[in-house]
Parts: structure tokens; sequence; C-alpha cells
């Protein structure tokens, strides 16, 4: 199966927002998708030869730092290394560009999402109380030294 790995662009937003809606308590909606193809936005598609979306991962950049926004990889692609290889791009993308450090949240039951972004190199630094909705739940703090 052909998967190549691009930049987010206008054509993966109907698919991208259809991931959201189905992996995302709180779904960005197509028009804030749209943000996303802003150069403060970096943000990276799986796609495959036939053109469907198997993962995305999007984030915000702030001066030295990465701040990932949303990581999901479709369930039948799931534990086949997609969701590193998105990390990979985004740390590839820092390095180009002088940013030193990725952060992200996570929910706090969502352990095979902590499991890969230990397998990656990032470390637990902290937890937010209640920071998601639908359901009420803790976030922890992951980061990512790139230096």
């Amino acid at each position: 199966m052909g998967v190549r790995l691009s930049r987010f662009a206008k054509e993966h937003i109907g698919q991208v927002a259809e991931l959201e809606r189905k992996f995302f308590s709180e779904p960005w909606s197509e028009g804030s998708l749209a943000i996303l193809l802003t150069e403060d936005y970096p943000s990276f598609v799986l796609v495959t030869a036939s053109g469907e979306v198997i993962g995305y991962l999007s984030a915000q950049r702030a001066l030295d730092e990465l701040q990932i926004i949303n990581l999901a990889v479709r369930e039948g692609y799931r534990g086949q290394g997609f969701g590193a290889s998105l990390l990979c791009a985004a740390e590839d993308f820092c390095r180009t560009e002088g940013i030193i450090s990725i952060s992200l949240e996570v929910r706090e039951s969502n352990l095979p999402a902590i499991g890969l972004y230990k397998k990656q190199g990032y470390r637990e630094s902290g937890l937010r109380k209640n920071f998601y909705r639908q359901p009420t739940e803790n976030a922890v703090v992951m980061i990512k030294n790139l230096t």
C-alpha cells in the first residue's frame, strides 16, 4: 500500500474534519481547519495512493516551541507506525526551523497515545486538571526537547 506524507492542504479539509468528528469530543469545524493552512500552523497528513487521509497531525508554532494540537490515525491503520511518522515529520520541521521543543496535552485515559509519545521520546511534565470536557478529564502534559 502506498502512503505518502505531505503538508496539510485545502483538499484534505473534508477528510480531516471527518476524523475530528470521529475521534474528538470537541472537533474542529472545516472553517477552523482552514486556519491550519497558514504558516504558523505546521500540519501534516498521511494519504494513501487512493487519496484517503489515514492520519494527520496539527500543531501551532510559538517562537521556538511547537504545540501539537491534535494527532489522529484511522482505526484500521493504528499500530503500524503512522502516528510515529507524523511525529517525525513535526520534528523534522522543527529542526529546519530552529524550534527546540515540542509539547502536547493528552487525555489521561488515552494510554495508547501516551505510550506512543513515550516511545518517541516525550516525557510527562505535568497534569492539567479537568482540561477536557465531554467527558471531563485531566490532561497529561508531555514535552520533547530537541536540543
